[in-house]
């Protein structure tokens, strides 16, 4: 049975950076994902121009990378959007991690351009949308691309393998292993982990496992809303 001191679930933007962080402090981490490594994840539809076809695992919203790695790689640097983050965090400590992030998507190749800073334009703009009853909410946005937030992924996990980081792909978490008062561990298809901590991270596609295992041990859980 391998041991690990921390066990991750789900290769998205929250796993990524927080084996990122727990790595370069010599913590040895395990990511658990029940996609495809970023270069096989091919989608059928996308391929061959057809409807989906329901695959078992979806190669669009599993994977490394998570559900946005082939989106246009947008990243917005606003409290307002995204979740509820700024409601748990010290306004200050909150723009410090902010910033962290940023300057992270800059390190591993992100280019430094920065959007929705015109102040004369966002106004234009809030007008007309409060003509429909819409609020618009400005913010700054470092925007990549898809073909760059692919090579910023790229660099994220040549980074990770670098800090010894252990991924496994297609290798979905079952249930967590629980102890007399804390958790000890993962549960997949194909073994058992065992681990000091976990941090479960499994993104959009494993929210209904979230649901399940939170509704399981009793936590209470809320709805994020969307950002459009």
């Amino acid at each position: 049975m391998e041991k690990f001191d921390v066990i991750i679930i789900g290769a998205g933007p929250a796993g990524l950076f927080a084996a990122m962080e727990l790595a370069s402090q010599g913590v040895n981490v395990l990511i658990l994902e029940k996609g495809s490594d970023l270069t096989k994840r091919i989608c059928p539809a996308v391929e061959k121009r057809k409807a989906c076809i329901k695959c078992p695992v979806c190669s669009i919203t599993s994977g490394f990378g998570g559900a946005g790695a082939f989106s246009d790689g947008k990243i917005t640097l606003s409290k307002r959007i995204g979740g509820y983050l700024s409601e748990y965090l010290e306004e200050s400590i909150f723009e410090k991690y902010l910033k962290y992030v940023e300057e992270k998507f800059l390190e591993f190749g992100a280019p430094p351009r920065i959007f929705g800073t015109d102040t004369e334009k966002i106004e234009k703009i809030r007008y007309e949308a409060q003509k429909y009853h819409l609020e618009l909410v400005p913010s700054r946005l470092l925007h990549m691309g898809t073909d760059k937030g692919l090579e910023v992924l790229s660099n994220i996990k040549e980074s990770l393998m670098e800090k010894k980081v252990s991924i496994h792909f297609n290798e979905p978490a079952l249930d967590l292993v629980i102890g007399k008062s804390h958790v000890m561990g993962v549960k997949t298809p194909k073994n058992e982990y065992r681990s000091k901590y976990v941090i479960m991270a499994p993104g959009r596609a494993g929210s209904e496992w979230t649901k399940y295992i939170c509704k399981k041990l009793g936590i209470k859980t809320y709805t994020n809303p969307v950002d459009v």
